[in-house]
């Protein structure tokens, strides 16, 4: 029985030992690559980059357990990357902000799937990688837009992020690369502007010039209609003129060619053609006007006339 307490009690100071063992070393370990040597400070340095299942526990927490739930952590002051196990954040309470910058984001996943790293002893070599492989990522971005002026300048902002806010001085270069291609796209963009805006101006001047030579059309043919008018006018005058002059002659000739004869033929072939009334119509009008009535003048006679 006093075996038992005693293999009991044994037991009981192997657990608390094991636990001040992991404490020991999840602090330890977090501190040697956090700026502040403060550990409730410390924590709060640290961004998760992701999380990561596994079926069988192959990850490795910073405390040195083994895991299968992993949270892959970034250091944003001494650029360390660490992976700890969701027990050890809920137990020392570490407090886990999300890793912001895209850029920087996907290069630290694509270093840690690719197996990179692997334990704690790995971490100050990795940075090393974590730096290259960052340069190398936003090169092969800016690479592959090189005249996207949108596109360049979302990149230029990632970057300058990663500069001011994360200190990662060594991207300057980088940076600077990336703000030619953007003035550089922009003399292209405005060479282009230069020659599209001359091309515009030919067009313009090209259609002006078409709509000048219609115009000019419009009025010569508007100058031909009014000309061809006049003409017409003019024809349609000399025309009627020429009526009228015709419808005074006529008579005038008619005059001239009938004889004394004709006359008596015609007067006596009107007369013919009148009625019993009508022929002492005309008598009366003759004892009325005595001399001055001229039959061949009379209306009747020239209805008459007409009708023949």
């Amino acid at each position: 029985m006093n075996v038992d307490k005693s293999s009991e009690i044994s037991n009981n100071t192997n657990t608390s030992t094991n636990r001040i063992s992991k404490s020991y070393k999840f602090e330890t370990n977090l501190l040697k690559v956090s700026k502040s040597k403060d550990i409730e400070e410390a924590k709060r340095e640290w961004c998760e980059i992701y999380t990561e299942h596994r079926e069988i526990k192959t990850g490795l927490c910073i405390c040195q357990h083994t895991l299968k739930n992993i949270k892959y952590m970034y250091n944003v002051s001494t650029k360390q990357t660490i992976s700890v196990g969701t027990g050890c954040c809920q137990k020392f309470n570490l407090d886990i902000n999300t890793l912001t910058n895209d850029i920087l984001k996907s290069t630290l996943q694509k270093l840690i799937e690719k197996g990179e790293y692997k334990i704690i002893n790995d971490i100050f070599e990795y940075t090393n990688d974590v730096q290259i492989q960052l340069i190398n990522n936003i090169k092969i971005k800016y690479k592959k837009c090189p005249f996207n002026y949108d596109s360049l300048t979302d990149l230029k902002k990632n970057v300058k992020n990663l500069i001011d806010e994360y200190d990662l001085q060594y991207l300057q270069e980088v940076y600077n690369d990336i703000d030619n291609l953007i003035t550089e796209h922009l003399t292209l963009k405005e060479h282009k502007r230069i020659e599209d805006e001359k091309i515009r101006i030919a067009n313009e001047n090209s259609r002006i010039e078409r709509e000048n030579i219609r115009k000019e059309q419009l009025a010569l043919n508007e100058r031909k209609r009014v000309e061809d008018e006049n003409i017409r006018i003019v024809n349609k005058k000399a025309r009627i003129e020429c009526e009228n002059k015709t419808r005074l002659i006529e008579p005038i000739k008619h005059k001239v060619i009938m004889t004394e004869e004709e006359q008596h033929l015609e007067i006596s072939n009107y007369i013919n053609s009148l009625t019993d009334q009508e022929k002492q119509t005309l008598e009366i009008a003759k004892s009325h006007l005595g001399t001055s009535f001229n039959i061949m003048k009379s209306i009747g006679f020239l209805s008459w006339k007409a009708n023949q």
